[in-house]
């Protein structure tokens, strides 16, 4: 019972910290500030990906996806709940191209978001490149390409 309760408490340490590290990121990264109509699911978008990937061993990938999960749901926000369909044909582009120097054409709360999508996909980069798997980074931009056309599709459709 005594080994139980340490791995518990070890457990809750690590998902703690996980948490507050994330907390830090969503923080310095200012979205919730620029874009104010986003929803802040940080500790939701957590919790669902730790019930996916609960494996103490697996943090890294914990916090990769739940900040892929939060940017979608910021992203799912724009197309839902605030964007014109001008702008977010614009973004759409944007993104599909994965072009930094066309976000001029961007109106400034699609720049933030873009930016920072730009900036959290580079340092997965930069940190699966230690490890010989950077190329996954391109799957995963493929995937947030398809899944915008699609976003952009229901949206004109609607």
């Amino acid at each position: 019972l005594e080994l139980a309760k340490l791995d518990f408490r070890l457990l809750q340490s690590l998902h703690q910290n996980e948490l507050r590290n994330l907390s830090l990121w969503w923080k310095e990264l200012g979205l919730i500030q620029s874009l104010n109509f986003a929803r802040d699911r940080i500790v939701e978008c957590y919790f669902w990906i730790l019930g996916v990937h609960y494996e103490p061993h697996l943090s890294h990938v914990r916090r990769m996806m739940t900040k892929v999960i939060i940017l979608t749901s910021v992203l799912d926000d724009i197309y839902d709940s605030y964007g014109t369909l001008e702008e977010l044909e614009l973004l759409t582009g944007v993104i599909h191209r994965w072009d930094i120097d066309s976000i001029e054409e961007l109106p400034k709360y699609m720049k933030v978001y873009f930016v920072a999508l730009t900036n959290t996909y580079k340092e997965f980069e930069d940190e699966l490149a230690g490890e010989g798997k950077s190329y996954h980074v391109e799957y995963l931009k493929e995937e947030v390409c398809y899944s915008i056309l699609f976003c952009f599709l229901v949206y004109y459709i609607e």
